[in-house]
């Protein structure tokens, strides 16, 4: 197995299971928000179903995928920016939570490309259902999160009182630019 492949199975066992936890745990925090829990769950539910089969996959091909890289790498991977959820809006969550689904899925076409060189049909193929397989939810939250769109009011409602710290950094920056460009006028 080229070194390339080895990587990105790995790096797969890690982020799969970095989506399944953060999407689980999103979902929790957007139970008001049927449609984004509904998605968020099956997304989560996508990433735990397809975590034994790339470990399967890549057992066989003599590539661990254990608990160094799912367990350990996968609580700390992101493919997102380093905030924490509770200092977000609902709509800003979900929006940097479709972030874990699209690495994912560009993961998982990247080794389905990766396989087809090295002529090894059954990860093609098991590739491809396993980009489909997380790209069917994070098309439900998408629209979950376009939605909100209609409900501003609840679209920059704080997952937790952590939010209003973000609110004073933003008031604060504002102030700054809008003194910044007074004095730039003068």
């Amino acid at each position: 197995m080229h070194a390339a492949r080895h990587r990105a199975l790995r790096e797969l066992g890690a982020f799969t299971r970095q989506l399944a936890d953060h999407w689980e745990a999103l979902a929790g925090r957007l139970e008001d928000v049927p449609a984004a829990a509904k998605a968020l769950r099956a997304g989560a539910a996508a990433a735990n179903e397809l975590l034994p089969e790339v470990q399967r996959l890549a057992a066989a091909r003599d590539l661990p995928v254990g608990k160094l890289a799912v367990g350990v790498a996968g609580r700390t991977a992101r493919a997102r920016p380093p905030v924490p959820d509770a200092v977000l809006e609902a709509n800003q969550a979900l929006r940097f939570a479709l972030l874990d689904a699209e690495h994912v899925v560009t993961l998982c076409e990247y080794i389905g490309a990766l396989s087809a060189a090295e002529a090894d049909a059954e990860m093609v193929t098991a590739a491809a259902q396993w980009a489909t397989s997380i790209r069917t939810p994070a098309r439900a939250a998408r629209r979950a999160a376009i939605a909100l769109g209609k409900d501003p009011d609840r679209a920059i409602e704080p997952l937790s009182l952590g939010a209003k710290l973000g609110y004073a950094i933003g008031w604060f920056g504002e102030a700054t630019d809008r003194l910044s460009g007074r004095r730039a006028r003068r």
